[in-house]
Parts: structure tokens; C-alpha cells; sequence
């Protein structure tokens, strides 16, 4: 069976690699339409996240976000797969760092830093186009797939654009021996914890939220400069990228300080423009 997923996702790869950007996005707006309108992926759940967020919004206001939200999904789905064909260059032609050199002075240092992210825009394509632009050598932690070969040719693909993929499984011990080897840890820490006990709790979006601590935790250990990567979508298949400063000093922080600022900068963008994060993944119980 994963062989065959294997195959099937490799000739869509190929099909998507010959199609001209129009048309790759008529495809994107069928899809954001099939998921939405026949499939109704995780609808309920999406609904109650915005509902939950924006109680104050009318049914009509609240609908339209629900709707965006899908064209996006539409997107990062075409675009994540149409990533795996374009060449270095045109793929940070389409997402562009809007201040790469702020690492600099640190990499100059040979210290390391984490860049903390979320599951905002084409997240995807983000972590893939900071390895060409920015001095450090990226390391993104993530959750290995259950296709053991897509997940191969996900390592392959990243491999080109100069960063290693390591999984979450990993990551103390990734920390431990890479720490000290001028690298910019990348971790996404908008999702639920999967042990609440260990979850740091604040009011995001109007609702008491369990947050990671992971990029905390590692920050205050290792003594890292933590950034948070803010990304935006300028037009379709067109995004930029900059990097705001955190914590520079994280062992002088105060319990929960970091986590804080890190869900404040993801509030403050989700206010601006709803659509662009993932409402489908069930943040609040």
C-alpha cells in the first residue's frame, strides 16, 4: 500500500512539474472546493475554532474566514507538492527573507539560535527558503510520515536547499549534539501538546490554551536567541518572510516569558489575517 501511495504522489510531483502556474491554481481552487464543499475536511472542527475565536464576528463574517481558510488549504496542499519540481532559485524567487542578515552577528559568533514558527501561510515552502538566505545551516524538527518513501523524498527534497530534517522523536538529542554547531533549530509550537502536564497555560484568542514549551525549554538549556519567523502571502505563490527577535538573552527570562511572546507575535498575525492559519487541527478542547 505505501508503495503505491509512493507512486501515485511521485506522478502527481511529475504532473504538477509540467503544469503553467494558472492552471496549478485553477487545480488549487478545485481542491479548496472538494475539501470544503464535498469531502468537508475536519469542517466541524474549523467552525468551532473560529466560532470559539471570533465570537464577537457575525455568522456572515465568520463564514467568510471559514471559506478563506480553505482556498488557502487549497494552496499550501498544490504549492507543497509543486515545491518538490522547482529549482532553488524559483522557489526563493516565490519566498523571500525580508531580513536575513539579523542572524548574522550570531552566526558570526558561531552561536546557534531557534527560529520558532507556526502553521500560518505556505509554513512548508517557509522552512524550505530560509536555508538559502539566511548564514546559519537550518535544522527543521518535524513529525516523521507514516509513508516511509514520501518521507525519504521529503528528506531528499529539503537536502537540496541545504537543511536537515530530524524528527521531533529526536529533538533532545539533536539539541544536545548540534547545539554548539552554529545551526537555526526551526520548530513549529502553535499545535496542542500531546501531554498537558507538561503544557505551559495562557488566555490565545480569548481561550485558556495549552501551549509547547519545547522552544523555552531548549532556549533557557542551551542559552539560544529565539526569533519567531512571521510569514505572509503577498499574492498566490508569492511570500515573504522576516524574522522578529524574541528572547535574546533566555536564561534571564522569566518562567513562561518566551512562550508568551511567541503566542502573542502568532495572535497578533491571526488578527490581522485569519484565513492563513490551520483552523482544521483541534487547538481547544
Amino acid at each position: 500500500m505505501q508503495y503505491i501511495q509512493y507512486l501515485f504522489f511521485r506522478l502527481l510531483v511529475l504532473l504538477l512539474a509540467w503544469l503553467p502556474p494558472f492552471l496549478l491554481y485553477r487545480l488549487a481552487d478545485f481542491c479548496s472546493w472538494f475539501l470544503y464543499s464535498v469531502f468537508k475536511y475536519r469542517l466541524e472542527t474549523v467552525r468551532q475554532n473560529i466560532l470559539l475565536a471570533f465570537p464577537q464576528k457575525t455568522a456572515a463574517e465568520r463564514r467568510t474566514i471559514e471559506q478563506a481558510f480553505y482556498h488557502n488549504l487549497g494552496d499550501i496542499f498544490v504549492e507543497g507538492v509543486w515545491g518538490f519540481s522547482l529549482s532553488v532559485d524559483e522557489m526563493v524567487k516565490r519566498y523571500k527573507a525580508i531580513n536575513p542578515d539579523i542572524l548574522t552577528p550570531y552566526f558570526e559568533q558561531g552561536k546557534s539560535v531557534i527560529v520558532a514558527g507556526s502553521h500560518y501561510v505556505n509554513w512548508e515552502w517557509g522552512a524550505t527558503c530560509a536555508a538559502p538566505q539566511v548564514a546559519h545551516r537550518p535544522i527543521g524538527l518535524y513529525k516523521v510520515l507514516n509513508n516511509t518513501r514520501i518521507d525519504q523524498l521529503l528528506r531528499q527534497s529539503r537536502a537540496k536547499f541545504d537543511m536537515t530534517l530530524a524528527s521531533i522523536v529526536d529533538t533532545a538529542h539533536i539539541f544536545e549534539s548540534e547545539h554548539d554547531q552554529c545551526k537555526a533549530f526551526v520548530m513549529l509550537s502553535d499545535q496542542r501538546p500531546f501531554k498537558k502536564r507538561n503544557a505551559y497555560w495562557m488566555e490565545f484568542l480569548g481561550q485558556e490554551t495549552a501551549c509547547l514549551m519545547g522552544v523555552e525549554r531548549y532556549a533557557k538549556q542551551y542559552d539560544l536567541p529565539v526569533f519567531y519567523v512571521s510569514q505572509k502571502r503577498i499574492k498566490r505563490g508569492h511570500y515573504t518572510f522576516e524574522l522578529i527577535p524574541l528572547e535574546m538573552s533566555p536564561r534571564q527570562s522569566e518562567e513562561g516569558a518566551i512562550t508568551r511572546k511567541f503566542m502573542g507575535q502568532l495572535e497578533q498575525i491571526i488578527l490581522e489575517e485569519p484565513s492563513g492559519w490551520l483552523w482544521s487541527h483541534k487547538r481547544w478542547k
